[in-house]
């Protein structure tokens, strides 16, 4: 069985959010592995809960990104992205940031209003609160987001699985889920910090995208430092040919096939 070459990560953080690299240190890192696309999409988080809200200058990290390409020019494109949590809470503000010069943006959901921004572990949950209820609270607003739209794809779709060792799929409200992502043709992500060893999302999550005719996908680390650009892709390529999932990336908001598997 042979697969295809992942040379693409369209989900990396530097320190012009939570990450702990520059962008220069990035881009080495990943020339370094072989990558020839990557994508920054940094945090953009209205909610004042979050640890970075109201942190990115956009002026300055367009600055280092044309940086970065001038410098690795012949050996990678790369991408100005941006992460904008809970887009369907902050309309006015995702229209602003929608009007500028990106290449993708990435929605997620980090925040659910009766549970707050924290996901340390079960230690965490309120008093009461059963797992199984803050699932069903984070994809009700995984819905609503995708309901919203306007954005390329969903980000990590099944975020409370990292911190939580139980975890429930909801079969009906999974189901509307990817059946609204491929009538709005959002892409889903691949995410290779699924937790130790896994990825986002699941078997189960990508049998009911599969099953409701999904193909588009992108692909990324999520890493938020150098060491970690590309971990996991060896899952992420059988995930691409077990189901035949088309890895897509974007330039100026446009959506560009890559390599399918072989």
């Amino acid at each position: 069985m042979s697969y295809m070459r992942i040379s693409c990560d369209l989900h990396l953080h530097s320190n012009h959010s939570d990450g702990e690299n520059t962008i220069e240190e990035m881009c080495q890192a990943a020339s370094e592995k072989g990558f020839t696309t990557i994508c920054f999409t940094e945090h953009f988080d209205m909610n004042p809960e979050e640890e970075k809200y109201g942190y990115l200058d956009f002026g300055k990290y367009y600055d280092d990104i044309e940086r970065a390409r001038e410098k690795f020019s012949q050996k990678m494109i790369v991408l100005k992205g941006i992460e904008f949590g809970e887009p369907h809470l902050y309309p006015k503000e995702f229209e602003y940031v929608s009007g500028l010069d990106l290449d993708f943006i990435l929605a997620s959901i980090h925040y659910v209003e009766d549970f707050g921004a924290y996901w340390d572990d079960e230690i965490r949950l309120q008093p009461g609160y059963p797992v199984q209820r803050l699932f069903e609270s984070y994809y009700q607003e995984v819905l609503k987001a995708i309901e919203f739209g306007g954005f390329d794809a969903i980000a990590h779709i099944e975020f409370p699985k990292r911190y939580f060792t139980e975890k429930h799929e909801p079969d009906g409200l999974l189901n509307n889920i990817v059946k609204m992502l491929v009538d709005k043709e959002i892409a889903l992500e691949i995410n290779s910090n699924g937790g130790v060893g896994d990825v986002h999302p699941s078997n189960y999550i990508c049998d009911l995208y599969a099953k409701n005719g999904g193909k588009i996908v992108t692909v990324g680390s999520d890493a938020h430092n150098s060491d970690r650009i590309g971990q996991n892709f060896n899952r992420i390529a059988d995930i691409l040919q077990v189901y035949a999932f088309q890895p897509v990336c974007f330039f100026q908001r446009n959506e560009i096939a890559l390599t399918e598997p072989q």
